[in-house]
């Protein structure tokens, strides 16, 4: 028999989660699995509280947002499909891995019968290039020219030794 469907107020709810840290690739997986997936649909529609964020990242759990209820969730999603369509929803909100109320909302939120279903995606990044397409994201989205990451690195070790050392506290940057 078919799993039974993860609907909620005739809304299918997301069994699907994307979740991950920062420059990573989530969009880019994201948008490669909804195009390519002819039954793994995204988010109509965002939540009221956030109408600016978009479809791909909800920040329902883990934040402000779940105290909405989970049927202001549900709604962001498409009416439940009949019963026998494999069709799957996506929430794509890398933050839920940095935020330990979320996995435990989202397990609390789902019917036992539903929770074998869950599927989270983690996508992970050497650190190093994870922090050097921050910088690069960060320039480019400010128009900025200066300074190049071989001076970024140096200056912002220094600025956090001394706010370190105004607290009392020591940094080792021998390894760097």
């Amino acid at each position: 028999p078919p799993a039974p469907l993860a609907c909620l107020g005739g809304h299918l709810l997301p069994t699907i989660f994307i979740i991950g840290a920062q420059k990573c690739g989530t969009s880019s997986l994201y948008a490669t699995l909804v195009k390519a997936a002819s039954k793994l649909v995204m988010a109509e529609h965002s939540l009221p509280s956030r109408p600016t964020q978009g479809v791909k990242e909800l920040h329902f759990f883990g934040g402000p947002n779940f105290k909405q209820g989970l049927g202001v969730y549900a709604r962001s999603f498409i009416k439940c499909p009949a019963e026998g369509d494999q069709t799957k929803t996506l929430d794509a909100t890398p933050r839920y891995i940095r935020t330990p109320s979320a996995s435990r909302q989202i397990y609390r939120s789902y019917l036992r019968a539903i929770r074998p279903q869950l599927r989270f995606l983690v996508i992970v990044r050497d650190p190093t290039d994870r922090a050097r397409s921050w910088f690069d994201h960060f320039r480019l989205s400010r128009n900025l020219t200066q300074p190049p990451i071989e001076l970024w690195v140096p200056l912002s070790l220094g600025k956090l030794q001394l706010c370190a050392r105004m607290y009392g506290f020591s940094l080792s940057t021998g390894a760097l």
